[in-house]
């Protein structure tokens, strides 16, 4: 629905869950680079398990034969910091991070059979005005607007990277590939903001843009139980690119986007 409210400036192509129809696509559209972003988060059940399960895995594995049938040998795929620990080492916090880590690991082993080269950009907390997933920006939006929004005690620390900069670093995971700059069919790389901080003080520098009190109350949820405390190192970074987009400078294009300043 997001990409059909785009109208004439993308094409839209349905997957109609079978190898034929995803193949029939890449043949039909001449396809130079694919940037895979689609991904299911289940809320709970088990339909939903097998849906993130069909979206996550094995759609990914048609996506790559697809591409094979249809001549395209790039693919920037999305990665989530999920997957890793605060040492940076492979350990996947819930089912959707663990299909995430199952396609990366199919990246590295099979991209030769395919003849395909790869780049798995590895994220951590996106944010950025028109965001309709909701999340940490929109809870602070809520507050800057009065209304009481319950949080956490606000001891994680978060990655906040704004889009435009992850816009960028897809763009040029692309060109580094099409260039032939990999040496290995497939790396990973982090792609983070160098300006980590911890939830409430991501609330103050919010609260500064606004110039007013944030409606929060902390402490009033409890942690998710695979709730990250400290992300992963956002390294090896991407070679070309670094962030442009401060906290500050981000926070500022949002609240003027939502009307939520004084002068507003």
């Amino acid at each position: 629905d997001h990409l059909a409210a785009l109208g004439d400036r993308v094409a839209v192509h349905i997957d109609d869950a079978t190898s034929d129809g995803l193949t029939s696509i890449f043949s039909d559209t001449e396809i130079k680079t694919v940037y895979h972003l689609a991904a299911h988060r289940p809320g709970g059940g088990t339909e939903d398990e097998d849906a993130m399960a069909e979206a996550n895995v094995r759609f990914d594995v048609r996506l790559l034969n697809a591409m094979a049938g249809g001549d395209c040998r790039t693919l920037v795929n999305a990665g989530s910091y999920w997957q890793f620990n605060g040492e940076g080492e492979r350990a996947p916090n819930s089912l959707y991070a663990t299909a995430k880590q199952e396609f990366q690991d199919i990246l590295a082993d099979r991209v030769d059979d395919y003849a395909i080269r790869a780049v798995s950009l590895v994220l951590f907390d996106i944010y950025g005005p028109g965001d309709w997933r909701g999340g940490v920006t929109a809870a602070l939006c809520r507050a800057a607007q009065g209304e009481i929004v319950d949080m956490t005690g606000g001891e994680q620390v978060l990655d906040m990277v704004y889009v435009s900069d992850v816009v960028d670093a897809f763009l040029t995971a692309g060109a580094f590939i099409r260039d032939g700059k990999i040496g290995n069919p497939h790396q990973h790389y982090f792609i983070g903001s160098g300006q980590r901080a911890g939830l409430r003080e991501i609330a103050t520098v919010f609260e500064a843009a606004c110039e007013r009190p944030l409606a929060l109350n902390w402490g009033a949820l409890d942690y998710r139980r695979n709730q990250i405390f400290s992300p992963c190192p956002a390294e090896p970074a991407l070679p070309g690119w670094e962030p442009r987009v401060s906290l500050d400078e981000g926070f500022a294009g949002i609240v003027r986007e939502m009307h939520l300043g004084v002068s507003a």
